[in-house]
């Protein structure tokens, strides 16, 4: 971990996002709440991973806070000392197919802050903190309490490692199998 956090110049404390930096993924609100709190938590910065293609064509308060580190793109390999590293993970996404980010950070013992709508309800389960993407002070609010309530952060991470175990690929293979055994006999019937 110790290799990564060099390699990306990582501070001790930080908040993790990853992903495009595009308009769904909502980086331009969970950039205010952190600039919000950031006046308060001075030892907390926020990382941003992926490619930045948007934010070049937009007023952006990221290029006015030194605690937010664009960091672009990270090699799959490095990813799991991502999440580790982490206080947390926030996922404000206005839409998602399925949000594998939010397994991805649970299985790696990060809790996770995410959209309480799309389909990351139906993946985080109850092992989550929902927040409304469209809502600065909810997102603020959801980083603060897991920042500052221990009990509550060990019980999303608890609940994190355990909704993982819902998800594999071997699962979703014989889930997969089923559905196509049923379609093929009700076609030679």
């Amino acid at each position: 971990m110790e290799r990564v956090r060099i390699k990306y110049n990582l501070p001790e404390e930080f908040i993790l996002y990853t992903g495009r930096i595009i308009p769904r993924k909502n980086i331009i609100r969970l950039v205010r709440a952190f600039n919000e709190l950031s006046i308060k938590e001075k030892n907390i910065q926020l990382v941003l991973t992926g490619f930045s293609e948007w934010y070049r064509s937009m007023k952006l308060d990221f290029v006015k806070n030194d605690s937010i580190n664009k960091i672009g793109y990270v090699e799959d390999e490095d990813m799991p000392y991502l999440y580790n590293l982490a206080e947390l993970y926030v996922f404000p996404s206005l839409y998602e197919g399925f949000g594998l980010p939010v397994l991805e950070a649970q299985a790696c013992g990060c809790p996770v802050i995410a959209s309480n709508v799309s389909s990351i309800p139906e993946v985080g389960g109850d092992s989550v903190h929902y927040i409304n993407p469209n809502n600065v002070n909810e997102i603020r609010e959801g980083i603060i309490r897991i920042l500052k309530d221990k009990k509550y952060k060990n019980m999303l991470i608890k609940k994190g490692l355990k909704n993982v175990k819902k998800f594999s690929l071997e699962k979703s293979a014989k889930d997969i199998l089923t559905c196509m055994k049923s379609v093929i006999s009700t076609r030679v019937l």
